[in-house]
């Protein structure tokens, strides 16, 4: 069964890589989405596969990039979506 999960990523995450480690990692777990920046400092994840790859994208996204320094992750889990091709970068 695919599974969305949505997160908020708070703390110095913006600048040092993140949103690009966070797009290669999710690749290699096979999963649809996509990560952004906000306005506010924080980072936006989305995305969509199974269970456990999208629990290992949640557990690694506390200390996945090297320079980032996440302080809080808000998450929240909900049937997919259909979210198209492979994960992406917005800007």
């Amino acid at each position: 069964m695919r599974l969305r999960l949505e997160l908020t990523v708070y703390g110095d995450v913006q600048g040092v890589g993140y949103r690009f480690a966070v797009a290669a990692h999710a690749r290699t777990l096979g999963l649809n989405g996509l990560v952004r920046n906000q306005t506010d400092g924080t980072v936006r994840i989305v995305a969509e596969g199974d269970r456990g790859s999208l629990q290992a994208l949640f557990d690694w996204c506390y200390t996945g990039a090297r320079f980032a320094r996440v302080a809080r992750i808000d998450s929240r889990w909900e049937k997919s979506r259909g979210v198209p091709g492979a994960f992406s970068i917005v800007a």
